[in-house]
C-alpha cells in the first residue's frame, strides 16, 4: 500500500515536459573520458517520442561551458528513476532504446521518504539510519555507487551516463545529492540548495526527506560527518 500510494504521488507531480529542457542539463561527474549528467526525461509526451539527439547537443553545450571535450563517438548508459505509472515518459524512452541496443537502460524506481529523519527523536533516527539498508526502498547507496563504478570504469570509446526522472527535479535531486555526498563530498546544505534552485521552485519534499535519510546513514554507517540537521 505504501508504495502503491507513493507512486501514485509522484505520478501525480510529474510535470508532462514536452522537451528536455536545456536548464535542466547538468553536468554532475568526470572520471577520464566519461562523463555523467543529470537532465530532466528526454521524452515528449505528447508524440510519444524520445528526444536524445536533443539531449546530446545540450550535453555538448554544457560540457564545453565546463571546459571539457565532449565526445564524437560514445556509447550511452542511461539510468531512469521512472516508475509504471508514468507510461508517456516511460514507454517511448523503453521503445528507443530497443532500438537502439548498443545503448544501455537501467531502470531504478526512486520514490524517496514520507517522514522527514528530522521528525523523529534522536535515538529512532539514528537506529534507522544504521538499518538504512535493510528497510529504505530507494537504496541509494547502491546506486550511486553503480553509477560511478560505471563511470569510472574506462574503455576505449568514452561512454556518456545520465539519470532523470521527468521534471530532473525531484528524484533526480535526490540521486543527484546522493552521489554529490557520498562521491565528492558535499555537504548535505551544499547538495540541497543546489536542488532548490535547478528550477523555480524547491525540491518536493518526499524527495528531500529521501536524500536526509541518505545523508544520515552516511553519517552513522560510513561515519561520514555532514550537517544532516540542516533546513532549508
Amino acid at each position: 500500500m505504501y508504495l502503491k500510494l507513493a507512486f501514485l504521488f509522484m505520478a501525480t507531480l510529474a510535470i508532462s515536459l514536452a522537451k528536455v529542457d536545456k536548464k535542466r542539463v547538468i553536468l554532475v561527474d568526470q572520471i577520464g573520458q566519461n562523463l555523467l549528467f543529470r537532465t530532466n526525461s528526454p521524452a515528449d509526451p505528447d508524440n510519444q517520442t524520445y528526444e536524445l539527439d536533443t539531449l546530446f547537443s545540450y550535453m555538448k553545450e554544457v560540457a564545453q561551458a565546463n571546459n571539457i571535450q565532449f565526445p564524437e563517438n560514445f556509447t550511452v548508459d542511461a539510468y531512469s528513476l521512472l516508475n509504471v505509472f508514468e507510461p508517456s515518459h516511460r514507454n517511448p524512452e523503453i521503445e528507443y532504446f530497443k532500438e537502439h541496443p548498443n545503448y544501455k537502460l537501467y531502470h531504478k524506481v526512486i520514490i524517496g521518504n514520507f517522514i522527514s529523519p528530522l521528525n523523529y527523536p534522536a535515538f529512532i533516527r539514528k537506529f534507522m539510519a544504521e538499518t538504512y539498508e535493510y528497510w529504505n526502498f530507494d537504496q541509494l547507496q547502491k546506486l550511486v555507487k553503480r553509477m560511478n563504478e560505471n563511470l569510472a570504469q574506462q574503455e576505449e570509446i568514452p561512454k556518456i551516463i545520465f539519470f532523470h526522472c521527468v521534471a530532473g527535479e525531484d528524484r533526480t535531486g535526490e540521486v543527484f545529492g546522493a552521489y554529490k555526498m557520498y562521491i565528492n563530498g558535499w555537504t548535505y546544505q551544499q547538495a540541497l540548495d543546489f536542488d532548490n534552485h535547478v528550477m523555480d521552485r524547491n525540491i518536493k519534499k518526499m524527495s528531500e526527506n529521501g536524500m536526509n535519510w541518505f545523508c544520515w546513514y552516511l553519517k552513522y554507517v560510513h561515519n561520514m560527518e555532514n550537517d544532516c540537521d540542516y533546513y532549508s
